[in-house]
């Protein structure tokens, strides 16, 4: 009887493990009746033509990508000279070893 009382304390009630199934139940039924228009995906957006779209006054968006691209790629460039410069340091051997070993715990956890 104890174990029984237990199981009873322990286990939620049945009114509150039905409330999830409710809300997919409810959600599945919605979706079925909801307007097609309210489905509309990705290929039904439009983008817009951006040699008319302007940004801050005098900027067009095609200027604006082109200058995105560039600071993208400055970026690219400051991370590898970065880089190179890191790799080049000094380190201490302690600390090699530690790296070498993360490096492949790494490997051998992505294998």
């Amino acid at each position: 009887m104890k174990v029984f009382a237990q199981l009873q304390r322990s286990s939620p009630p049945i009114a509150a493990r039905g409330v999830h199934w409710f809300y997919a139940l409810a959600a599945a039924l919605f979706a079925m009746i909801a307007p097609a228009s309210a489905r509309a995906g990705e290929a039904d957006l439009v983008v817009p033509d951006l040699a008319t779209a302007m940004f801050f006054g005098k900027l067009d968006g095609k200027m604006l990508l082109t200058f995105g691209l560039a600071v993208c790629l400055l970026g690219g460039v400051f991370g590898l000279v970065i880089y190179g410069q890191l790799k080049n340091m000094p380190v201490h051997k302690s600390m090699r070893e530690i790296s070498e070993l993360i490096y492949e715990t790494c490997k051998t956890y992505l294998i």
